[in-house]
C-alpha cells in the first residue's frame, strides 16, 4: 500500500518526470533485502525512531493539499518515509518468520498481502473514495501496527508516543478530507484520477471557479459575466492557439480539439464556427457542461465525441478541419501515442490541405517542441514555437505551443512571430513511431538559479 501510494502521489502530485516511479520501487526491494537478508542494522528500538520520524515527513508533506513545494525537498521526504516504512514492516515479517517447514506458507502470504494491498490501492480505493485518502490512510495503519508491536511492552512512554503517532495521522487523514471538500462544488474519481472544482471564496467579478485533476489545475473560469466569457490559463488571447483563432482566419471555420478540459477554447467560436472536442473522461465532459459556461455560452456549433482521440479521429468521416488543436500533453502523463509518426498521418488526413495543427507541449519537464518539430518536418509541413506569459489578473498561464502548418500565411503571422521562440525544439533526437519514442532524451536541463 505504501509503495504504490507514495509511486501514485510523486508521479502525479510532484513531478511528471520520466520512470520516476523506479526510484520508490527500488527502495522497496532495498528494504525487502536488508531486512530479509540481514543486512540492517539495528534492532526494533532503533527501526522505531526512524518510523516515527518517516511517518512524521511524510504527514508534514500531504498535511496540506495545495501546498507546493520544490522537488529537491518534496522528492526527498517521500523516499526517505517510504524507506522508513517499508523497513519496518519488512523487518516485522522477518521477525516473525516460522521455521523451514512453513516457508512455503509463509511466503505466499507475503505475496497474497502485496495482492491484496494493491487491489485496496488500485482497484478499491477508487471506488471506495472520491478523494485521493490512500496515502494518508495507509500512514494510519503503519502507525496503528507500530503501536500494536509496541503495546505489550512495560515501556509507557513508547506506548504513549505511537499511541499519539497513531493520532496524528488520522488528524493528516482528516485533514486531507477536509481540503479536497473546502470550497469544492463537485468531488468525482474514476480510473483516470481524482477531479474537483473549487470556486474561490471572494465574491464579486474576480471570482474564479476551477478545475483539478489531483492536484494538478486543468482549467478555470471567471464565475461572474462579462468576464467569464474570456478564455484563461493556457488559452490565452496571447497563446498560441489564441493568437491562431483570433487572426488566421476570416470566415467560419472546423475547429477539432483534443482534450476538453473545461472547454476553454470555445470562448474563441464565432457563429457559424463548428467546435468539435474529443475526450476520454465522460466526468470531464459532466463537468465542463455543467459547471463552466465555455460550451454552453459559446457562439459556435459545440460538439463533443467521448473516446480515445486518435481513434475517433481516425474513423472520422465528417467534413475536413480548419484547425486541430492537441491539448493532451500538459497535464501529469504523456498520451505518447498522439506523438508519433503515425498520428501525424491521421493528423493530416483529417486536415484541409492548408489546415492548422496546434499542439499545446508546456511541461516543466519535457521538452516536446522537439518532437513535435521533427513530425512537422517529416511530413513536410513548418512550425513555429510560440510562448505566452503569465498574466495573473487575466488568469491566463504561461504556456508554449506548436503550430505547425504548410500555409505559410500563418507562420508570417505577425503575432506569431512577435510570441515565437528560437529555442524551442532544438534538440535532435530520433522521430517517434507507433514502435519507438524516448521520454529520456527530451529531458530539460535543470534552470540554474
Amino acid at each position: 500500500m505504501l509503495l504504490l501510494a507514495i509511486t501514485n502521489h510523486i508521479t502525479e502530485n510532484v513531478a511528471a518526470v520520466p520512470l520516476l516511479w523506479v526510484l520508490p520501487l527500488a527502495i522497496y526491494l532495498l528494504t525487502f533485502v536488508l531486512a530479509f537478508g540481514g543486512g540492517a542494522l539495528g534492532g526494533r528500538t532503533f527501526w522505531l525512531r526512524i518510523l516515527a520520524v518517516g511517518l512524521g515527513a511524510l504527514g508534514y508533506g500531504i498535511y496540506n493539499i495545495n501546498a507546493i513545494q520544490a522537488l529537491q525537498v518534496s522528492l526527498p521526504i517521500f523516499l526517505f518515509g517510504l524507506f522508513a516504512g517499508c523497513m519496518f514492516c519488512h523487518l516485522e515479517l522477518n521477525r516473525r518468520k516460522p521455521d523451514t517447514r512453513h516457508l512455503t506458507e509463509f511466503y505466499l502470504m507475503i505475496a497474497a498481502g502485496g495482492a491484496c494491498g494493491a487491489i485496496l490501492v488500485g482497484i478499491a480505493c477508487p471506488q471506495i473514495f472520491s478523494g485521493i485518502y490512500e496515502l494518508p490512510l495507509t500512514l494510519v495503519a503503519i502507525a496503528a501496527a507500530a503501536a500494536a508491536v509496541t503495546w505489550g511492552g512495560r515501556n509507557w512512554a513508547v506506548r504513549a508516543l505511537w499511541f499519539g503517532m497513531t493520532a496524528a495521522m488520522a488528524v493528516v487523514f482528516g485533514a486531507n478530507v477536509k481540503a479536497y471538500r473546502e470550497n469544492t462544488l463537485t468531488l468525482r474519481r474514476s480510473f483516470y484520477g481524482s477531479l474537483r472544482v473549487v470556486q474561490s471564496r471572494l465574491a464579486g467579478e474576480t471570482q474564479t471557479r476551477t478545475l483539478f485533476h489531483g492536484t494538478i489545475e486543468h482549467g478555470a473560469q471567471f464565475v461572474l459575466l462579462p468576464m467569464r466569457l474570456r478564455p484563461t490559463t493556457y488559452y490565452g488571447p496571447d497563446s498560441g492557439i489564441g493568437i491562431v483563432l483570433r487572426e488566421c482566419f476570416s470566415g467560419p471555420k472546423r475547429v477539432g480539439v483534443v482534450g476538453l478540459g473545461v472547454g476553454t477554447i470555445a470562448a474563441y467560436g464565432h457563429p457559424g464556427d463548428t467546435f468539435r472536442f474529443y475526450e476520454i473522461n465522460q466526468q470531464i465532459e459532466d463537468i465542463a457542461g455543467t459547471l463552466f459556461t465555455y460550451l454552453r455560452e459559446s457562439k459556435a456549433r459545440i460538439e463533443v465525441v467521448t473516446g480515445d482521440a486518435r481513434l475517433s479521429l481516425q474513423h472520422e468521416t465528417t467534413a475536413p478541419l480548419d484547425v486541430l488543436a492537441l491539448d493532451a500533453f500538459s497535464g501529469d502523463s504523456i498520451p505518447v501515442h498522439l506523438l508519433t509518426r503515425e498520428a501525424m498521418a491521421i493528423y493530416r488526413r483529417r486536415l484541409k490541405p492548408d489546415g492548422i495543427l496546434a499542439f499545446h507541449v508546456s511541461n516543466n519537464f519535457l521538452d516536446l517542441a522537439t518532437v513535435v518539430k521533427q513530425l512537422a518536418e517529416d511530413a513536410g509541413y513548418g512550425a513555429r514555437v510560440v510562448r505566452a506569459h503569465e498574466d495573473d489578473d487575466a488568469l491566463t498561464l504561461a504556456a508554449e505551443w506548436v503550430i505547425v502548418t504548410r500555409n505559410q500565411v500563418v507562420l508570417d503571422n505577425p503575432s506569431l512571430k512577435a510570441h515565437a521562440v528560437q529555442d524551442g525544439g532544438s534538440k535532435h533526437t530520433r522521430i517517434w513511431t507507433d514502435d519507438y519514442n524516448n521520454l529520456l532524451e527530451i529531458l530539460k536541463t535543470p534552470a540554474v538559479r
